[in-house]
């Protein structure tokens, strides 16, 4: 009887033990997923391998963090040789070592499924490894542990000692889904590990932010823009003043990531355009022409394209090339008006016809403007400006200025200070000097004093000497120098005017130090000069004088001849 009980019990285990061996239905196909991971350098050197996965259909795969952060390049290849690049990661943590690829998608590719559950304790669980051998079996392992990671997702200890050749493979259940991703054996340990396979799924650069954190910023490897159109458009625009040749390959990764938006094929062909790059140009029209093709809002694209064109033509240096127009600018723009006469399409159109100084033209485009709700400071600027090249009535050219300042109305803000500044040059034109003066006092009242330079205030300076009102003119000038005690110009400017006004007195130190510290300016000597004649100085005056001539002053022999009569 015992005999016959031991060989049942034999029996069992050998039945057991072959079950164990027999490799799940899924294998086969499952094992097509599974590709081994070779990263480069710059310079094509191989820096590492490991295995990595795909799931899903639309190329994308699981692998390591380490093995892409400080590659260049990298390639994933198939159980049959066959490599493909690697694009982006898409998703990466460094703590646990995981890390979320794409490739471009092929004809046979074969991804595998994640599994939405977490798996139960007692389940038979396998390791895919890469393999190129024909007849390939996963090894089975049972959970010795599961342990909470990140919240909801489980962290996986399995049984049936180590195995330092399977880090980074898919764990599988039964049912052949993947479950997790074996961890890479560290130092003592025992057994191996997996991370969740629904953790690994849910890493993704989900905004602009993301991009500039810990586990994006110092990986070397292209990263995918954010999952998120507007997110991508704002890392762009936080990157377009940066290294060019990264940020051509930015938007060349956009292009990749949304093919189907303008936005990328309107960045790019800019950027090409505005490179200063000639051999660019015809590269950059391409884009921009296909923008232009695909774009659900034709009008908004043909704006762009109309809007790059006039700027970088009237620009310094303007790009030139064959058919780069004006009037190819004008008829892209007024083809979006015919789609929708937005404010800033008109605004445009009269821009563009004011540089072909087609200024009757611009002008009904700008009052067109003027007459609708879209009326704005800067259409009522604009066309005020073609008011005085049509040489309209001064009176009525201000009028359209004030319409400008006064469209938001008391108290004025920040918004309206161009607008003043730029009435106040009008009226310096016209010869009103003293309105000038009041609207830049304005504009001072609205900036701040703490925030205008010593070119306000000596440009303010010298209107006020045109309107006689020497005091502020005085005030103004000795604010000039405060905020810029080392140019000579302006130092200058304060002496000659305190000599204008009969203050000897005060302007003879000043030129005497200006002197002392610019031996060589014949300015400052023939001032000097002229400031000692007034003091009854004609021994010193003279010297002065005759050293002003020696530097080539004109002035200065003149001076000479009435201090000898």
């Amino acid at each position: 009887m015992r005999k016959i009980i031991l060989t049942i019990i034999s029996l069992a285990v050998i039945s057991v033990t072959a079950g164990a061996a027999k490799s799940p239905k899924w294998a086969k196909s499952g094992r097509s997923a599974v590709c081994r991971i070779v990263a480069y350098d710059a310079e094509g050197n191989e820096t590492g391998s490991t295995t990595g996965f795909l799931l899903g259909a639309n190329g994308e795969g699981i692998s390591e963090y380490d093995i892409f952060s400080n590659a260049s390049s990298a390639v994933a290849i198939d159980m049959y040789g066959q490599s493909h690049d690697i694009m982006y990661v898409t998703g990466a943590s460094r703590i646990y070592n995981v890390a979320k690829f794409r490739i471009a998608p092929f004809k046979g590719m074969n991804g595998l499924t994640a599994a939405a559950e977490q798996a139960s304790a007692d389940e038979t669980v396998y390791i895919m490894s890469y393999s190129d051998e024909k007849k390939y079996t996963p090894s089975a392992h049972s959970l010795a542990a599961i342990s909470k990671m990140s919240g909801e997702y489980a962290y996986y200890t399995l049984g049936g000692g180590i195995d330092t050749t399977c880090a980074c493979s898919p764990l599988m259940n039964s049912a052949g889904q993947v479950i997790g991703i074996v961890q890479e054996a560290y130092g003592n340990d025992t057994c191996n590990y997996a991370v969740d396979i629904r953790y690994a799924s849910s890493l993704a650069i989900s905004s602009a932010l993301t991009l500039n954190g810990d586990d994006y910023r110092s990986m070397t490897f292209p990263k995918a823009l954010p999952d998120n159109e507007d997110q991508a458009l704002v890392y762009l625009y936080m990157n377009q003043g940066g290294d060019r040749a990264k940020y051509e390959k930015l938007l060349e990764s956009f292009i990749r990531q949304y093919p189907d938006s303008p936005d990328g094929y309107l960045r790019k062909g800019s950027y090409l355009i505005c490179s200063g790059d000639s051999t660019k140009y015809p590269e950059g029209r391409a884009q921009m022409d296909k923008a232009v093709q695909i774009a659900q809002d034709k009008g908004d694209a043909l704006y762009q394209y109309a809007s790059l064109i006039y700027s970088t033509l009237t620009s310094v240096p303007a790009v030139r090339m064959e058919g780069w127009t004006l009037d190819e600018a004008l008829g892209k723009v007024n083809e979006a008006i015919s789609k929708d006469s937005l404010p800033s399409y008109i605004q445009l159109q009269g821009n563009i016809l004011y540089a072909q100084e087609k200024y009757q033209e611009a002008l009904r485009s700008y009052q067109s403007l003027n007459r609708s709700s879209s009326a704005s400071p800067d259409s009522y600027y604009y066309t005020s400006v073609v008011k005085d090249r049509l040489q309209f009535d001064a009176d009525e050219i201000i009028a359209t200025l004030d319409s400008a300042v006064n469209f938001y109305g008391r108290p004025y803000t920040s918004k309206v200070a161009p607008f003043i500044l730029e009435r106040a040059t009008t009226k310096e034109n016209l010869g009103r000097h003293r309105e000038a003066v009041l609207d830049l006092n304005e504009y001072e009242q609205i900036i701040g004093t703490a925030s205008l330079t010593s070119e306000f205030y000596y440009f303010r300076e010298q209107i006020e000497i045109q309107a006689k009102m020497y005091e502020q003119a005085l005030k103004d000038i000795e604010r000039a120098v405060y905020l810029t005690p080392d140019d000579l110009g302006l130092n200058l400017e304060q002496a000659s005017l305190l000599l204008r006004v009969g203050m000897t007195d005060q302007a003879l130190p000043i030129l005497q130090q200006l002197t002392r510290e610019n031996p060589e300016d014949a300015d400052c000597q023939r001032l000097l000069a002229v400031c000692m004649m007034r003091s009854d100085m004609k021994d010193e005056a003279r010297e002065h004088l005759q050293k002003a001539r020696d530097l080539g002053d004109g002035l200065a022999e003149e001076l000479l001849q009435s201090l000898d009569k």
